[in-house]
C-alpha cells in the first residue's frame, strides 16, 4: 500500500512540475464553461409550448379544436338562442376558450366538436378534434398525453332511500361502477374514472366490495333501482343525467377523488403543456376559482376529506 501511494505521490509531483501555466489556466477555463453550461441549462427559461410547430396548424385554421361533452350541466352544454343559433356553456367550454383567447387574443377562435363518452377517444385518434376537454380522467390510458387538471371532482356512492347511511353499510355488497369505453384498449387503459376509485376505495379500507362493471349508466341505475346491487359509484358531476332524488341518495363521504385533464395524441406535448401553464396562471390570478364560482362547483382537492 505505501509503495503504491508513493508511486502515486511521485506520479501527482511530476504532473505538477511539466504542466505550464497556460495549460492550467486552459483546464480552468474548460472547467469554467462545463459550469457555466451546468448553470445555463438548469436556469434557461423553458420553451413557449405555444410557440411549438403543432399550434402553427392551429393558428393557420383560425380556431382550435376541442372536443367537449353536450350534456353535462355546468361543464358542457348546448343552448340554443332565440335566433336558432346555438351557445355553449360550462365550466369546460369556458377553459377552451381562455385556450383560444391565450392563442389568438379572441375567446370565440374556437370550433367545438360534440363529443360522449363513447367517441371522445375515438374522435381524437380520428384527428377530428385537436384536443379533448370532456371529463376525462387524468392518465386514463397510456394512449394518450394529459395536461396538470383543470378540476377534480369526487367520486360518490350512491344508495336507494333506505339503504345504508355510510360507506360502511357497503361491506360486502355489490357496487357497480362504469367500464371502460370504446377507443381505449385494456392494455393501455390505467385509469378507469369511479371504477378505479371504486376499487382503489375497497383495497385501502378492505372493504371486500364485490364490484360490478356496467358498459353505461341506464343498465347500472336501474339494476340499482331492481336492487340487484346495493350502490353505485359515479362522478358527482354525471350525477345531473341519472340521479333521481325521490328514490335515491349519495352517502355523505366521497370514495375518492378524480382529476379531469386536457388529453392529446402523443406527439403533440406541447398542447397538454400549454394547458398546463394556462391552469397555473388561471389559479394563480382568480380566473379558475371564478370559473368555478360561475357554475357552483367545488374543486374536491381542495376539500378536507373524513373517513
Amino acid at each position: 500500500m505505501g509503495t503504491r501511494y508513493t508511486r502515486f505521490a511521485q506520479w501527482r509531483k511530476s504532473v505538477f512540475e511539466h504542466t505550464t501555466p497556460g495549460i492550467w489556466i486552459s483546464i480552468a477555463l474548460v472547467i469554467l464553461a462545463i459550469a457555466g453550461g451546468i448553470f445555463w441549462a438548469a436556469t434557461r427559461p423553458e420553451p413557449d409550448p405555444i410557440n411549438d410547430p403543432v399550434f402553427d396548424r392551429v393558428r393557420e385554421r383560425g380556431a382550435i379544436r376541442v372536443g367537449v361533452r353536450t350534456d353535462i350541466p355546468n361543464f358542457a352544454t348546448q343552448v340554443e338562442r332565440a335566433d336558432g343559433t346555438v351557445d355553449w356553456t360550462g365550466l369546460e367550454t369556458d377553459i377552451a376558450r381562455e385556450m383560444a383567447n391565450a392563442i389568438f387574443g379572441d375567446p370565440e377562435a374556437v370550433d367545438f366538436v360534440p363529443v360522449d363518452f363513447t367517441t371522445r377517444h375515438i374522435k381524437l385518434k380520428a384527428g377530428l378534434v385537436d384536443v379533448l376537454i370532456a371529463l376525462s380522467p387524468q392518465g386514463y390510458s397510456s394512449s394518450f398525453l394529459y395536461s396538470e387538471p383543470y378540476y377534480t371532482d369526487a367520486v360518490v356512492a350512491i344508495v336507494l332511500k333506505d339503504g345504508p347511511q355510510s360507506l360502511t353499510g357497503l361491506q360486502g355488497a355489490y357496487v357497480g361502477a362504469i367500464t371502460r369505453p370504446s377507443g381505449v384498449s385494456e392494455t393501455t387503459l390505467a385509469n378507469q374514472g369511479a371504477m378505479t376509485v371504486l376499487q382503489t376505495y375497497t383495497r385501502e379500507h378492505q372493504a371486500e366490495i364485490q364490484t360490478v362493471a356496467y358498459s353505461d349508466a341506464p343498465d347500472m341505475f336501474e339494476a340499482l333501482e331492481r336492487e340487484r346491487i346495493l350502490g353505485l359509484a359515479m362522478e358527482s358531476a354525471l350525477l345531473g343525467r341519472y340521479f333521481n332524488e325521490e328514490k335515491m341518495k349519495a352517502l355523505p363521504t366521497a370514495l375518492g377523488a378524480l382529476p379531469y385533464s386536457v388529453v392529446a395524441l402523443p406527439g403533440n406535448d406541447a398542447y397538454v403543456a400549454f394547458a398546463s401553464q394556462l391552469f397555473a396562471a388561471m389559479r394563480a390570478d382568480g380566473r379558475m376559482a371564478r370559473l368555478y364560482q360561475r357554475y357552483n362547483l367545488t374543486d374536491y382537492a381542495t376539500v378536507a376529506q373524513t373517513p
